[in-house]
């Protein structure tokens, strides 16, 4: 690693074990409510489900007696006459027409915790969360600079993060939570004349993500985000006092820092300087044509000495090419 990554590292919060531990047992307790919430919703939801099928399943079913009533010949019910016994069976199911209405009545949904509105699950979800968190306060520190008194609708409007909890020794490959500590730490920039509200990533002990799963009713629960306003996540926090939220000071704007003189460099001082570029140009123009044309006379010397000439043949006729002729063309 390169002194420059070294220096760009951001430093994971360290939390003691034992406090990991308390942690987890208070975030279990928290989230009972929630976890009741969704096995409830599931069973709901599959009961509805059911019921769907068994609807399209009679609704398939009267169809195909329709279909063989009418290959059968079977003549429609007059209108004077008493509906025959058929007619009689079938009228019961008008009430089936409104199944989903009475599933609906019957079946309603539990109120939703308070926690709930308030919570995030999943590497994804809390990724576009921090990034939107981010941003949004990238956006406050250009309005700082311009104008201090206009403030950014979104983030007053929206919810703010404030504590991430990790399962960092059971995910695998660790590179899905590797830009968390980045992410958190451009969450926590300050920024002149505004409050700070920073953002905390605590890790949780080894097989907390099996522990959270089964307390929510989820298959598979990696990372959780609270935010600012969480009801009852007092309990939590407290036993957080001492963990530090992530910063990076090379994250930290030039408007974010105290003001100070500014530095007095020292003028450039060149000792040598080394270049293939010629200091006189004409003068290396003319020895170039100097040494191409010395280097043209060596060729031609260098020609001259291996052409050999034989005797009775001139350059003239030297190139002359002998050809062969057939004896009965020649002249008797």
């Amino acid at each position: 690693m390169s002194a420059g990554e070294r220096i760009k590292e951001i430093a994971k919060p360290f939390v003691p074990l034992n406090v990991q531990n308390m942690v987890l047992a208070a975030l279990l307790t928290l989230l009972k409510e929630v976890g009741e919430y969704n096995l409830q919703k599931q069973a709901i939801n599959r009961k509805r489900k059911r019921a769907r099928h068994d609807k399209e399943r009679k609704e398939k079913a009267r169809a195909k007696k329709r279909r063989k009533d009418k290959e059968e010949g079977a003549d429609p019910m007059p209108m004077s006459e008493d509906p025959p016994t058929d007619s009689v069976k079938e009228t019961p199911n008008i009430a089936t027409e409104n199944d989903d209405a009475v599933i609906d009545d019957e079946v309603l949904l539990p109120s939703e915790p308070p926690v709930l509105s308030h919570l995030t699950c999943g590497i994804n979800e809390v990724t576009k969360r921090l990034e939107k968190q981010a941003k949004s306060r990238r956006f406050r520190e250009v309005v700082s600079t311009t104008d201090p008194p206009l403030d950014n609708p979104t983030e007053a409007t929206g919810k703010h993060l404030s504590y991430i909890f990790v399962c960092r020794s059971d995910i695998d490959p660790p590179i899905l939570i590797a830009h968390l500590p980045e992410l958190v730490a451009s969450c926590n920039v300050p920024i002149p004349s505004r409050p700070l509200i920073p953002v905390y990533l605590i890790s949780l002990p080894k097989r907390a993500e099996y522990s959270l799963a089964e307390s929510l009713a989820l298959r598979r629960v990696s990372i959780l985000a609270f935010d600012t306003d969480t009801p009852q996540l007092d309990t939590v926090t407290k036993l957080l006092e001492a963990v530090q939220p992530p910063s990076a000071s090379w994250l930290v704007s030039r408007v974010s820092r105290p003001s100070n003189p500014p530095a007095q460099l020292l003028p450039t001082h060149i000792k040598q300087l080394r270049t293939t570029a010629p200091r006189d140009m004409r003068k290396s123009k003319e020895d170039r044509k100097k040494r191409q044309d010395a280097a043209k006379e060596t060729r031609t010397a260098k020609k001259g000495k291996n052409a050999k000439v034989r005797p009775g043949v001139t350059k003239m006729n030297r190139k002359l090419k002998i050809v062969s002729v057939p004896k009965d063309l020649l002249p008797t």
